[in-house]
């Protein structure tokens, strides 16, 4: 019996999946983890990989897309230190602009950020730094707050904020030095996918081979590496950058930048609004090259950003410098693109193959799992991200929720695929959602591939007997928006009201709504991506690679994405729920090889039909 096991209770498919981790830990594999929710991943893979750290000088690193996940890994390990025979540290890392309490700081872009604070350190400008080191040596009062941090430890940053504040001392400073002795540490996919994974080493005493790493939502992977790994520049951010070198009188930047908005108006000439075209690393060098020598222009534009992060943090010049220095990466699984939307032109160097990082990550890592409730095709994950079949080891877990407590429902007389779209289909699906909608006693959730085919429903709709009030989600709401729009549809679950959002928006993903609080969620159309140049280069690419560029790049992802928006309804095994796919598509069989191997869904053209006999 594992010793840190936090619950009295071990689940069926929770114990299964503790026995593959440990051996997964043990032998140096790589396990992936297809386990639904309700299974209890979380408490199922710590206590393992973190007894076998313990006994064998290793260190666990649990790495999430975002910061909301980190709390029910902290909550996870407060239980477990309870019931611990051992005594460990654990910490919850995120990014350093997000420990830092300088306010307004969270309105930079991480680049400008790391300039900004590197040049504050620097030139003894930063209060909160100073208060915490002092001559590289940590002050008495952070020594102070450190044994104290230890003593109560694991903490949510939010709580180490609250420890740091009344002293004015620097949370990341602090949180930095408790990584020296840190077993477990819970950290974002950034701490380790990225440069910034060798600072955390450092501090740490640790290489990749003394790691076991537990990648949750394991699914975002692929797509956030890419993101990590890849680099932009807008003809609006050359023109902030121009305003900016004016205003702080640098005649030099000022220069190169207005040349460079040329070579981006010059390469974009040929494109009418919406398109787009490939264009050679050599072309756009050659270009500014001929403003003056190449690395003297992004050097020149760096230290002109650099001088403007003293006065006022961020800085578009600097920004500028930084594209300029990712522009001379490989070409090998890369895409370099120009397009143009409206007077915006924009020239991007796009990542398409995060195996360029993650495969020497995972090779040198001493073990890792790999977690998520879709994480279908496993052998689309291998490949991505660039695994030895050899060393991984696949798994699909059953759900322990009762099966009589979800309702799959696919609605066989609708699409939304583009040539089908126009007034009649859309009329079609607006009925459907009118039924579906009013045939469940609560709130509903409405997922649309696009705001633009959300907007066309919803006009229809307004206009007709439903029976519930209707929110919809704005495409441009700030944290502050979405908090509130969530708590409206919380407060009107009695009465019942239906949100409708987009895939890929803000509330498809990392959401729960337990128990009554969501009783439906209908998912219109297959959230497809743009067929853009980008997703061109990706298919051609992944069909090079792996024989499989329409699957790997555009069918699975989209499947993918529909599955997760499905899983908001049933979030515990005392929740029922409908989930109601509108599109035809979704009963063609090779869609259904990224569904989960338990998931039973009823076709048909009276979904309300279902949905009364469900609820009755």
């Amino acid at each position: 019996m594992i010793s840190f096991f936090p619950f009295d209770k071990i689940r069926p498919g929770q114990k299964e999946l503790m026995a593959d981790s440990r051996s997964a830990v043990r032998d140096g594999k790589i396990l992936f983890a297809h386990a639904p929710t309700g299974i209890g991943k979380t408490a199922a893979v710590l206590p393992p990989a973190l007894e076998y750290a313990l006994d064998n000088d290793k260190a666990v690193f649990f790495v999430t897309p975002r910061h909301s996940q980190h709390i029910l890994a902290i909550e996870t390990l407060k239980m477990m230190r309870k019931r611990a025979d051992k005594a460990f540290v654990a910490v919850d890392l995120i990014g350093k602009k997000w420990l830092c309490p300088v306010p307004y700081i969270d309105t930079l872009s991480n680049s400008d950020f790391i300039q900004y604070c590197k040049v504050m350190q620097k030139d003894n400008k930063c209060k909160f730094y100073k208060n915490t080191v002092e001559d590289k040596k940590m002050t008495d009062v952070a020594k102070k707050t450190l044994r104290k941090l230890f003593a109560v430890q694991p903490l949510h940053t939010e709580e180490l904020f609250y420890h740091c504040k009344g002293q004015g001392l620097c949370p990341y400073e602090l949180t930095m030095r408790m990584l020296k002795r840190a077993n477990l540490v819970v950290a974002d996919y950034y701490h380790i996918f990225s440069p910034a994974r060798a600072a955390v080493m450092e501090r740490m005493n640790k290489t990749l081979d003394d790691i076991i790493l537990i990648v949750d939502e394991a699914h975002n992977l692929p797509d956030r590496v890419r993101n990590l790994m890849s680099a932009r520049l807008s003809s609006y951010s050359i023109k902030a950058a121009i305003k900016e070198a004016r205003e702080y009188n640098m005649g030099l930047a000022e220069e190169r930048l207005d040349g460079i908005l040329a070579i981006l108006n010059g390469l974009a000439k040929a494109l009418k609004n919406g398109e787009e075209d490939y264009v050679a690393k050599d072309l756009f060098v050659d270009e500014v090259q001929t403003l003056g020598d190449y690395y003297s222009v992004l050097e020149e534009l760096q230290v002109f950003g650099n001088e403007i992060r003293e006065d006022k943090k961020r800085s578009f010049v600097g920004s500028v410098g930084a594209f300029l220095e990712a522009w001379l990466g490989d070409d090998y699984g890369y895409a370099r693109i120009i397009s143009r939307q409206g007077r915006r032109i924009a020239l991007s160097y796009t990542c398409l193959d995060p195996s360029l990082i993650t495969k020497d990550i995972f090779d040198d890592s001493h073990a890792a799992i790999l977690m998520s409730g879709t994480l279908k095709p496993m052998r689309m994950y291998i490949d991505l991200l660039g695994i030895e079949p050899t060393q991984a080891e696949s798994k699909e877990y059953e759900s322990s929720f009762p099966v009589e407590n979800r309702l799959n429902l696919i609605v066989t007389d609708v699409t939304t695929k583009y040539e089908n779209r126009g007034e009649e289909e859309f009329n079609k699906i607006t009925k459907y959602l009118i039924r579906c909608i009013n045939a469940v006693p609560g709130n509903v959730a409405v997922f649309f591939p696009s705001y633009e085919i959300r907007d066309k429903i919803y006009h229809i709709l307004v206009a007709q007997a439903l029976n519930k009030e209707i929110l919809l989600e704005s495409q441009d709401a700030n944290k502050e928006d979405r908090k509130n729009l969530m708590n409206e549809f919380i407060s009107l679950a009695a009465e019942g009201c239906a949100l409708f959002g987009v895939i890929g928006g803000s509330f498809d993903q990392g959401i729960d709504l337990p128990g009554e609080f969501l009783k439906a969620v209908i998912v219109v159309g297959i959230p497809f991506a743009k067929p853009d140049l980008e997703m061109r280069s990706l298919i051609d690419y992944y069909d090079k690679r792996f024989a499989k560029g329409w699957e790997y790049a555009y069918t699975y992802p989209a499947i993918i994405k529909a599955m997760q928006a499905g899983g908001r309804c049933i979030r515990s095994e005392k929740d029922r729920g409908v989930v109601v796919f509108m599109d035809r598509r979704y009963v063609w069989t090779n869609y259904r090889k990224a569904f989960p191997s338990d998931f039973n869904a009823t076709a048909t053209k009276y979904p309300e039909k279902y949905i009364e006999k469900f609820f009755s």
